[in-house]
């Protein structure tokens, strides 16, 4: 539901969705997990999953300095997000002249 109301929010605001959407999936998403400190709480992806952990393959100090958030900042974090990303879709909805033309079909 959250990547839901972030990909619409993308797909109604700019003239190139697809290609905000592969950068932030497969570059903000992927990248800022990697980096140093607490900027992977910028992403979705980490209180999605905080909520249903998972062994990997990373070895175990790497697994010590990702430390999850718990079960209730998750839920508060990705109901924020989906809110936020909700609310700005629809007023970009609303705010926004779509034309369509049902002659070329």
């Amino acid at each position: 539901a959250v990547y839901t109301a972030v990909f619409t929010f993308i797909g109604a605001r700019f003239a190139r969705p697809m290609l905000w959407g592969i950068a932030l999936a497969f570059g903000w998403e992927s990248w800022v997990a990697f980096v140093p400190g607490l900027t992977r709480k910028l992403t979705a992806m980490h209180y999605i999953q905080s909520l249903s952990p998972h062994a990997s393959g990373r070895n175990a100090a790497v697994a010590l300095l990702q430390q999850g958030a718990g079960r209730l900042e998750s839920v508060t974090a990705l109901a924020i997000i989906l809110a936020a990303f909700a609310l700005l879709a629809a007023w970009t909805f609303s705010r926004r002249e779509y034309e369509f033309d049902l002659s070329k079909r």
